[in-house]
């Protein structure tokens, strides 16, 4: 890959995003002339509209914990639920789709006093909310279609889980590449441990290649230099208007397990998110620790038609490098999407960095993108 940056060419302003959110965006999709974001805090994501070109304005925050019978309640001592971590979103055929990162977490340091610290960095705890896959039903307009109006093709759901973890965890706690990584349950819990920052499991990005059927992309693990997405399969049992659909892990038989897995040689970093470039998949990488880093995307040519019946290792030379970009102190590029700006398709480069928020208003880059 050149080392030469690529500088952005525009930026894009999102205005009256609520703090929280907007100092922790992590997970960007645009249906229609709505962008949905999500963030790493909170039990919420916000619905954004176009108001002219390059600005969007909030126009509702979501509240997740009804729409998707979110499986942990319990407030922490400052009123709080345990936060979602949305870190992964895409549309197609009318749904939302939303991942949590399903990660464990360690504390920071952030005591005056040494030795306190360094027992904080001991700490590590889950929130039960962040085992969340599942979507919504969205309108030609992009707006959240009403629980009372879901029909059996148009509802939110959720994949079954817990508190305690999801389905997808489980069927991965036996697998060769993957098990080692899952948090542990029971007696195992202490020794299976791995926060998603210390290249434990994080799920970070969503594409969806069909109607219920995605592409997510890990963060962490990388294993060997190569990162790993996860093909799944859904099934939904429709509970009726007003309750969110049961979703279920469709088997693969070719494996013989309810999900494929894809290895990418991505110069040792991990996915931080997933979009669709026609048949294309683009990938934007990072590294599993928190670490400014260049926006760098790699695509991934014909992806869509390139999945098999079996478990997939893509190659460096497979992979085109698309985008090394500009970057400034403290950027972590976590999110991005392929858009249309002063009349040609464009990459939107979504930060979590609470420097890019002023008087309720968010900054995202916007880079070219080569035409294929």
């Amino acid at each position: 890959m050149s080392t030469e940056p690529i500088p952005r060419i525009a930026t894009w302003s999102f205005h009256g995003l609520a703090e929280e959110l907007a100092q922790s965006l992590s997970a960007a999709s645009l249906a229609q002339s709505t962008l949905w974001a999500g963030a790493d805090e909170g039990t919420s994501i916000a619905r954004l509209v176009r108001k002219s070109a390059g600005q969007y304005h909030a126009q509702a925050s979501v509240d997740l914990t009804g729409l998707l019978r979110l499986p942990d309640l319990k407030p922490d001592k400052k009123g709080r639920l345990p936060e979602v971590d949305v870190e992964g979103m895409d549309f197609r055929d009318g749904a939302l789709w939303l991942v949590g990162s399903h990660s464990l977490k360690r504390k920071q340091p952030d005591k005056d006093d040494e030795a306190e610290n360094i027992e904080r960095l001991a700490e590590v705890s889950s929130d039960g909310n962040r085992y969340v896959l599942g979507r919504l039903p969205l309108d030609k307009k992009g707006a959240l279609i009403a629980p009372e109006d879901y029909t059996a093709e148009h509802c939110a759901g959720r994949l079954d889980g817990d508190k305690q973890g999801s389905a997808l965890l489980t069927a991965l706690r036996g697998d060769a590449h993957l098990g080692r990584f899952v948090a542990g349950v029971g007696e195992a819990a202490e020794d299976r441990n791995i926060p998603g920052k210390d290249n434990g499991l994080d799920f970070e990005g969503l594409a969806a290649v069909g109607r219920d059927h995605l592409l997510l992309g890990l963060r962490g693990p990388v294993l060997r230099g190569w990162a790993i997405l996860l093909e799944i399969k859904l099934e939904t049992a429709f509970a009726g208007p007003g309750h969110p659909a049961l979703l279920t892990l469709k088997h693969f038989d070719a494996v013989d397990r309810p999900y494929r897995k894809i290895f990418l040689n991505l110069d040792g970093l991990g996915v931080r998110d997933l979009c669709w470039d026609g048949d294309d998949l683009l990938i934007l990488a990072g590294p599993t620790m928190v670490l400014p880093w260049p926006v760098t995307v790699y695509r991934w040519p014909g992806a869509r038609g390139r999945l098999s019946k079996t478990d997939r290792l893509i190659p460096a030379e497979e992979l085109t490098p698309e985008l090394l970009g500009q970057c400034g102190p403290g950027d972590r590029a976590e999110s991005f999407a392929v858009v249309e700006h002063a009349g040609a398709k464009a990459l939107l480069i979504v930060y979590d960095n609470p420097d890019r928020f002023s008087a309720g208003t968010v900054t995202a880059d916007i880079f070219p993108l080569a035409a294929t």
